[in-house]
Order: structure tokens, then sequence, then C-alpha cells
């Protein structure tokens, strides 16, 4: 999923539900369509309500936020041009 051209914002809201907490998302795509979803997580940090989603364009349905992979941060990666920068998850 971290090779997906989309990238967006989104707010996020969580619902406890026994062990797993739900984490619900939804952000804006390039049409300007709302789209959003959620997955089931055993820990969540609720020191932010934002987080990077990471979708397909061609299918704006296919997505998934940063909180709900498994790394602590991203790191932009430096780019020696005028393209896109690249992500990095930390070593």
């Amino acid at each position: 999923m971290l090779r997906l051209e989309g990238i967006s914002m989104a707010p996020f809201s969580v619902v406890a539900e026994g062990i797993y907490q739900q984490i619900r998302y939804h952000f804006v795509d390039l049409e300007n369509e709302y789209r959003g979803g959620w997955f089931e997580s055993l820990i969540c940090s609720r020191a932010d309500d934002l987080t990077i989603i990471f979708y397909d364009e061609d299918n704006p349905d296919r997505s998934v936020p940063a909180s709900g992979l498994m790394f602590h941060k991203l790191v932009w990666k430096e780019s020696p041009s005028s393209e896109v920068p690249a992500l990095k998850a930390p070593e």
C-alpha cells in the first residue's frame, strides 16, 4: 500500500469494542468525493486526531491509514529533484 500514489490527510475516531478498538476514518479523494473505512487495532494513540491516508487513485476505496500500519512514524526522504518526495520507514 505504501507504493500507492494517492495521499490525503484524514480525521479519525476510535470506538472501543472489547479487546480491539475500531478506528474509523474518512477523507476526500482527488475527485472531491468522500471515502473512508475502518480497521481494528489493539493499540491506538489518541494524541492526534489526524492521520495520513494512502490510497489507490484508480480505486480510492482501496485505502489504508498510516495509523493502521506497523511503523512508529513517517519520515519524508529528501528529493534531489522537483518530484514528490518518497516515504521512508524509520530504520
